[in-house]
């Protein structure tokens, strides 16, 4: 199985060989996270991270992943790497577009003190409106 052809980055094409084939989804996730690394505006970073915290939110895990995320701040590249290295398992089961995002974000730690502060800052709007409903 190999990736669609316009999927590939420029000057890149699809080899004949039989091990290609099973390594179609690593070089489809790789070309993807090359992508988003190299070409990833603010506005993506941006609505990649808002997206997260929303997410975590309104799932009221924000204080696990809050307490992960800064007790693990400081090895964020290390992170980074253990991600590389399980991109080729985590690919089927939650996509390349979703991995090559979570990379991406791992990849800068800056990013990963900006998914901390969304995190905090939609928890604390969220509580505000519930006290404010209360009352």
């Amino acid at each position: 199985m190999r990736p669609p052809k316009e999927s590939l980055p420029a000057g890149q094409s699809c080899p004949e060989s039989a091990e290609w084939t099973g390594l179609a989804s690593t070089a489809h996730a790789a070309a993807i996270a090359g992508s988003l690394s190299q070409s990833a505006s603010a506005e993506q970073y941006t609505s990649s991270i808002d997206a997260i915290a929303e997410y975590v939110v309104s799932r009221k895990v924000e204080s696990a992943v809050v307490f992960f995320l800064e007790a693990h701040l400081p090895m964020a590249s290390v992170m980074h790497s253990v991600s590389l290295l399980l991109q080729p398992v985590m690919t089927p089961l939650f996509g390349a577009e979703k991995i090559a995002v979570s990379n991406a974000l791992l990849s800068d730690r800056r990013l990963v003190q900006q998914l901390i502060e969304a995190i905090e800052e939609r928890a604390q709007r969220i509580e505000q409106a519930a006290s404010v409903e209360v009352s």
